[in-house]
């Protein structure tokens, strides 16, 4: 696919149905041992009815949370979208303007790659608060752009359109 040099295309990342039948069997997954662990307590001291009852309330709550986590996400719209206005990524409510963005970095996670967008210090500090509760791990001013699984582009392909997006915006950040 050749890309038009004039007009970098807009870039939809959507979760395909494998990505999903994962994340469906790992909280599955998850789900057993917890539901082995509380029904081997229960049977094997002969608990009360209330303290039964107060270990299946707890595991409901549990497993309740970890599908109110798991569908809150909009499956039907992409994840994230981009294109030479910014950003918009589902779990921020606003889009992400490119003139915000400080640097980019690429990761390399065994054989995947994935962008490090960080966000200048100045950012907005309610886009801030949204991002950082979904980004615990890489800081609340980074969004991971994963380079696979956008339709129809390589990942060579989004890396250079990130970059062009970057660099068209203005921006005074830096390229790693």
């Amino acid at each position: 696919m050749a890309l038009n040099s004039d007009y970098p295309p807009n870039l939809k990342l959507k979760l395909g149905p494998w990505k999903i039948a994962k994340a469906i069997l790992l909280i599955v997954v998850a789900g057993i041992p917890l539901g082995l662990i509380a029904h081997g307590d229960i049977v094997s001291r002969r608990a009360s009815p209330e303290f039964a009852g107060f270990g299946l309330l707890v595991l409901a709550l549990i497993t309740a949370f970890i599908l109110f986590k798991s569908f809150k996400l909009d499956l039907s719209k992409p994840v994230m979208f981009m294109n030479q206005r910014g950003i918009n990524y589902q779990p921020v409510s606003n889009l992400i303007p490119w003139e915000a963005v400080e640097k980019i970095e690429v990761h390399t996670a065994y054989r995947t790659e994935s962008l490090h967008v960080i966000l200048k210090k100045e950012t907005d500090a309610v886009l801030l608060s949204e991002l950082s509760r979904w980004n615990n791990r890489f800081g609340p001013r980074t969004i991971v752009v994963p380079l696979n699984g956008f339709d129809g582009f390589s990942p060579q392909q989004v890396k250079s359109i990130v970059y062009r997006y970057f660099r068209e915006s203005g921006g005074n950040g830096t390229l790693k």
